[in-house]
């Protein structure tokens, strides 16, 4: 489980792949806590994930700290070794592609945006194709770039 942040989308999905990672690699089930419905990727995405309120929540909970921004943390490994009956609560950023690359078809899989979001887009992409071209024809290319991109 993650706490809620305030972050952005891009953090959210950060934070989204390392509780997936981590429940896919200790056998839980993954949850985020939070007192509130509105969590950002469900905003975007149909995210089937539980939200928790720390409040209610009765068993026990050990507590893991990533260390490093933009850095696997390798006593991530260790959290195979906690008791199965304690809840794991992470904290940090885990921006770091190693979390998703091992369950990256799990990803791909959960992470369907909204079905109105896809949508807009579709209608948005075919209404700006210039003028004289087709679709067939035409090719759009994204790229991101940020400041200190880790790999």
């Amino acid at each position: 489980m993650i706490r809620r942040t305030l972050h952005g989308i891009g953090n959210h999905l950060f934070y989204y792949s390392a509780i997936m990672y981590v429940a896919w690699q200790t056998g839980r089930r993954p949850c985020i806590l939070s007192k509130s419905r509105h969590v950002l990727l469900n905003r975007v995405f149909d995210v089937d994930i539980p939200l928790l309120d720390i409040k209610t929540f009765g068993c026990p909970i050990y507590k893991f700290n990533h260390r490093c921004c933009g850095v696997y943390d390798k006593r991530m490994r260790e959290l195979v070794n906690i008791n199965k009956n304690t809840s794991l609560e992470l904290h940090g950023f885990f921006q770091t592609w190693k979390y998703a690359e091992p369950i990256a078809i799990q990803l791909r899989q959960q992470l369907k945006f909204k079905k109105e979001i896809t949508e807009f887009v579709a209608n948005f992409l075919s209404t700006r194709v210039p003028l004289g071209w087709s679709n067939l024809e035409f090719v759009r290319v994204g790229i991101h770039v940020r400041r200190g991109d880790f790999l």
